[in-house]
């Protein structure tokens, strides 16, 4: 669980610390936050009185409806009842410390100490709050950058890795291919912002050792098989088609299986980084009249 979590951490820190913009906004903003000085009050207390200006206001409900968004389509497609959407989502993101702690371990604290100690402040009633207000704005500025794969990680990919702490029998439920085929689809699209088409490939070989296409060979019966290569590809325009899940199974519908749960599982919890090779076109040399 530990190693899944830095796999989402560790690429929304790295973008943190690089993205000097990010941090000079920070201090910027805490510059224009309407505070009214009061010598006897301590410089991290919080101002219940203040407010945010409009711009903050708005990323901050940009990035919440982006959450509530992305985090009830996983758990939809994940083919849990609304009840169970509900109650999940209090638990990772409104009744825990998760964000708190998410929010310290990616960095965000740091980059926005102006805004935070000149802001909102850091006492124990307001910091939790504090660090949801944060968390909505990064989403926000993530997804006005198209940055998807952060976006998924910030969302997703969390839900994904806190889920079977809250609830350690959600790895009971199985869900069906088409489920499968529908999470693996929907995040191909968004992370490559575009229609993906995702193909199926497979081989099957049997007991003489000679490899045959399970596609034109479907009445070949399953005791004659040995085992079965079965492959996920993705075709995006302009682009060579390219693997992204590989399994090999005894069967074909274990193998099929096996290969959609891999694809999703890089998909959702942020470790998903393959991109197809561009084709290259070759430029036709303008012919030269013979002289």
């Amino acid at each position: 669980m530990a190693k899944h979590l830095t796999q989402i951490t560790s690429k929304l820190k790295s973008y943190l610390h690089t993205d000097s913009h990010l941090q000079r906004s920070a201090k910027h903003t805490s510059k224009h936050l309407p505070l009214k000085h009061n010598p006897n009050q301590q410089k991290n207390q919080h101002n219940p009185n203040q407010q945010l200006p409009p711009a903050l206001q708005l990323a901050i409900l940009r990035g919440e409806a982006l959450v509530r968004l992305r985090v009830f389509a996983y758990l939809a497609n994940r083919g849990f009842d609304e009840r169970f959407q509900l109650l999940a989502y209090q638990k990772i993101f409104t009744d825990s410390m998760v964000i708190s702690e998410f929010c310290q371990q990616i960095g965000l604290i740091e980059v926005a100490e102006d805004y935070i100690t000149q802001g909102a402040g850091v006492n124990a009633d307001s910091y939790q709050a504090v660090c949801w207000q944060l968390y909505c704005i990064l989403v926000d500025r993530l997804d006005g950058e198209d940055k998807y794969q952060l976006v998924n990680n910030a969302t997703v990919g969390l839900t994904h890795h806190y889920l079977p702490s809250f609830f350690p029998k959600v790895g009971e439920i199985k869900p069906s291919l088409e489920q499968l085929k529908k999470r693996c689809q929907i995040g191909l699209n968004r992370h490559f912002h575009t229609k993906v088409r995702l193909k199926e490939s497979f081989t099957c070989k049997d007991n003489s050792g000679e490899d045959n296409s399970c596609a034109n060979s479907q009445e070949k019966k399953r005791k004659e098989q040995k085992s079965v290569n079965f492959r996920l590809l993705i075709h995006l325009p302009n682009c060579h088609p390219c693997e992204v899940a590989q399994v090999t199974a005894n069967r074909t519908r274990s193998a099929r299986l096996q290969a959609y749960h891999q694809l999703v599982d890089l998909l959702e919890s942020g470790g998903f980084d393959i991109q197809p090779v561009t084709k290259t076109t070759k430029k036709r040399q303008a012919m030269r009249p013979l002289l």
